[in-house]
């Protein structure tokens, strides 16, 4: 548990009461599950170009969802547009330029994080993702393809449309739901 949680109630826990940590077994879990095996699978065969198409169907779809599934979803996404920048001067046309597709990625590890937050996947994710920014930016230095970062720097925090902040080097968003 993070210092900065604090235990609101008294938990009661009954065997035969179904969990809710898990998504609702019904069409969009089946969906959802199906886009990202078709992400992972276009992952793996470094189809990146497929396996963000793929991500960005699910997350165009995803409604109800639950947190820690959709966390899976999002780290695959910004997988892939990481991956697709490593070889890609741009990456996918709708972002419109490798600096925005850059933070789209962010964004998506930032996300993931957050809906695995209190856990140790939370950790682990925090560690990983830096990680795999870094080596996916040396890559793309190594193709001779042009330089990417946030706007004002790795250091300073990118607003967001919808209010509060990316920390791009993290990752984490800020301010937005507190």
């Amino acid at each position: 548990v993070l210092s900065t949680m604090r235990q609101v109630g008294i938990v009661t826990l009954s065997n035969k009461t179904k969990s809710l940590n898990v998504p609702e077994e019904d069409a969009e879990a089946a969906e959802m599950q199906r886009l990202l095996d078709k992400t992972v699978k276009y992952g793996n065969s470094q189809k990146f170009e497929k396996s963000w198409k793929a991500a960005w169907q699910a997350l165009r779809k995803m409604r109800r969802y639950s947190c820690w599934s959709a966390a899976t979803m999002l780290q695959n996404t910004g997988l892939s547009l990481v991956n697709l920048l490593q070889s890609s001067a741009a990456g996918p046309s709708v972002f419109g330029g490798g600096n925005h597709t850059l933070l789209v990625a962010i964004e998506a590890f930032a996300s993931s994080i957050r809906y695995s937050e209190g856990t140790w996947m939370e950790r682990k994710k925090s560690d990983e993702y830096p990680s795999w920014l870094r080596h996916a930016l040396h890559s793309r230095s190594n193709n001779h393809l042009p330089e990417l970062a946030p706007p004002s720097g790795w250091s300073e925090r990118v607003p967001l449309p919808c209010g509060g902040y990316l920390e791009p080097q993290t990752p984490r968003l800020v301010g937005i739901w507190s």
